[in-house]
């Protein structure tokens, strides 16, 4: 039996509705002794157009981020970060760099980036800690993605990292991935320590980035594998209580330094300002003190949600009963049984 198979009740295969004791589960990620559900404040130089700024705000918050973080591995081999600070987390999920090599090209501050250079910070890296790999991402057919990603992953000489697979659209020119190619290929999954999707890249609605959550959490289970699943780039509050209720399980972004979490919605930061009286304060002051009372906020969300999966209790979620009633409404659209 597959290590990750599990005893599945309550889901009703083909109705498209799961319970939510079937979707608001902890789930361990192999090779690591981490449960989800799982927030990562993610790090990246494409955060502005000076990409030495993000080693400046990482060197300031690194002591905060001691349970989980993300950084991309192009950040590392060009000393954006440094590769012996990273350790500070329990957890490091490390992206392949894709992410900068668009958002760079953009300002034409890219430098050059392949998947050998990814290889090469690979092998750089301190084992203090422990490490979620991303695969070299590529848009072709489903296919070829995971016979790509299986090749990256035999050039790591450490197996004891996990393997995360973020799986794209199919073709350069499709913005959505294919619910239907997981579903015939999901036995090619399997081998993966996590499933990784970028959160624009589920739905072009919230409903139907809802929905194909709760379908690819559907297909796992009538396949009885209990694979995490990471949304990519997805870190506001409600969207990950909301993602988390359609089976979702780990979420990263860098929503929580670009706005300020207040109630479970994301603000811009001069409206917070506004609110709390800090309107005084030169921006650089606000950004660290609304960055740390944003990382406090996700550490006590990730706690909210490792309770609320152990006891479906909804007031734990301690979201106002009309946006509670708005989620619910959401979700349940989207197939969720309650």
């Amino acid at each position: 039996m597959h290590p990750l198979v599990v005893l599945v009740h309550h889901v009703k295969i083909g109705g498209n509705i799961l319970k939510v004791d079937d979707t608001c589960n902890r789930r361990r990620i192999r090779k690591t002794n981490i449960e989800t559900p799982l927030i990562v404040p993610s790090f990246s130089s494409a955060f502005s157009n000076d990409p030495s700024e993000i080693g400046r705000i990482y060197e300031s918050l690194k002591e905060y981020i001691y349970e989980v973080s993300l950084v991309s591995a192009y950040d590392l081999y060009y000393n954006y970060i440094q590769i012996g600070d990273i350790t500070c987390s329990n957890l490091v999920f490390l992206d392949s760099g894709k992410y900068e090599t668009v958002s760079l090209k953009k300002s034409r501050i890219l430098k050059r980036w392949d998947q050998d250079l990814y290889l090469k910070t690979i092998k750089k890296l301190i084992p203090l800690t422990q490490f979620v790999i991303v695969n070299y991402d590529q848009k072709t057919s489903t296919e070829n993605q995971i016979n790509s990603a299986n090749d990256f992953f035999n050039q790591i000489e450490n197996l004891e990292f996990a393997k995360c697979f973020l799986y794209k659209p199919l073709s350069k020119k499709s913005n959505i991935i294919s619910i239907k190619d997981i579903q015939k290929n999901i036995d090619l999954f399997s081998d993966f320590d996590i499933l990784g999707f970028a959160d624009k890249e589920i739905g072009n609605s919230f409903l139907l980035r809802c929905e194909n959550i709760v379908k690819i959490r559907e297909i796992l289970y009538e396949n009885g594998i209990a694979t995490p699943i990471h949304i990519f780039g997805c870190l506001d509050p409600l969207t990950i209580i909301c993602y988390y209720l359609c089976g979702a399980d780990i979420f990263d972004g860098l929503a929580w330094l670009k706005y300020t979490f207040y109630h479970h919605l994301a603000l811009y930061s001069n409206n917070y300002s506004l609110i709390k009286d800090q309107w005084t304060n030169t921006f650089e002051i606000n950004m660290m003190s609304n960055s740390i009372e944003n990382l406090n906020a996700l550490n006590h969300l990730s706690s909210t949600l490792k309770h609320f999966s152990r006891t479906k209790n909804f007031e734990s979620l301690n979201i106002k009963e009309n946006v509670l009633q708005q989620v619910k409404s959401l979700t349940g659209t989207a197939g969720i049984d309650y």
